[in-house]
């Protein structure tokens, strides 16, 4: 999202931030158990696909390129070094700026961000770890950048993006319109592990998971948790996300004279019921180390998962019902 909200700046596109998140379809949810031997399941709530959908429902152009070669990689360097602002996938663990949760770094190779400049041995970045442009050893961001310490489809495998934007962008509220209609496609039709159907699936499985994570080993079980937690109250489900959407719906509502399209009290219970959820399983994560599971706790999970699915569900349904007025016109 930062880095989005830059690049579209810099090539002259005025867009507040919630535009630009919902224009790029941001609220997703993808479940994925990415490898049952080694790790806990993952949510997604945030899409990974956002600057794909933004430049489509804009207009623009999106060019992703993954260097094969050691020449390449050499290249984009030198794109980089001649002050080329470029959007980059890497791997932020090996960033020595970012400040983690209980100092806990985490493998992620999906992060984006902006290469400003590279001079000499040092790259200056635009991240949304830094309130400033930040200056980081030439050394770490060809780790984050050549990381395979993540699942393989994740891997960031050196990738840069070039975008063509168009001068304008014209019918805007068709264009919101049409973001809304899939945003809801994508909830509501997902199949496999995504949207709703994503969610339902994640209930049936996240418990079961863990119980195997225990049985194996305590400290897995500890990781397992701790990752979870994190990654919902870091923002893939929690206030950052959910924060956007409902200031994007906020716009919408007023772009499409469709006020009941914003419903603050359900986006409210929606970020309430994913914290209690992230709040649980970062305090199993902590007794883990001190004592014997509690059954209990596993149900208690499960109906933290229930609540959260079904104030999604509801949103949903808030903004379908909403919508109609303006897709029917």
């Amino acid at each position: 999202m930062s880095a989005m909200s830059n690049i579209v700046r810099h090539h002259g596109i005025r867009f507040a931030d919630p535009l630009i998140y919902g224009l790029g379809e941001g609220y997703f949810f993808w479940y994925v158990d990415i490898a049952p031997d080694e790790a806990p399941p993952v949510l997604i709530g945030k899409n990974v696909f956002m600057e794909h959908r933004f430049c489509e429902n804009v207009g623009a152009t999106l060019t992703i390129h993954e260097p094969i070669t050691a020449d390449e990689v050499e290249d984009s360097y030198r794109r980089m070094a001649r002050g080329e602002s470029t959007v980059i996938k890497c791997d932020p663990f090996f960033f020595k700026y970012i400040e983690w949760m209980d100092d806990e770094p985490l493998h992620f190779g999906e992060h984006v961000l902006i290469v400003v400049h590279i001079e000499g041995d040092t790259a200056y970045l635009a991240d949304v770890f830094s309130d400033d442009i930040v200056g980081v050893p030439l050394d770490e961001l060809r780790q984050a950048r050549a990381s395979t310490d993540t699942i393989p489809f994740m891997q960031p495998r050196n990738r840069w993006y070039e975008f063509d934007f168009p001068e304008s962008v014209d019918d805007l509220e068709g264009r919101v319109a049409t973001s809304i209609t899939r945003t809801l496609e994508h909830m509501f039709d997902g199949q496999g592990g995504f949207g709703l159907n994503g969610l339902a699936r994640m209930r049936d499985a996240y418990t079961s998971r863990l119980r195997e994570c225990w049985d194996k080993d305590r400290k897995q079980f500890a990781e397992a948790c701790f990752a979870g937690g994190c990654r919902i109250l870091e923002g893939h489900c929690g206030a950052f996300n959910r924060g956007m959407l409902g200031r994007y719906l906020t716009v919408a509502a007023h772009m499409l004279q469709l006020p009941k399209l914003s419903n603050p009290v359900l986006e409210a219970q929606a970020i309430d019921a994913w914290k209690a959820l992230g709040d649980m399983l970062i305090a199993c994560a902590e007794n883990a180390e001190h004592q014997d599971v509690d059954p209990q706790q596993y149900d208690d999970i499960n109906s933290a998962l229930d609540t959260a699915i079904e104030r999604e569900k509801q949103l949903c349904q808030s903004i379908e019902h909403a919508s109609k007025p303006f897709l029917s016109r």
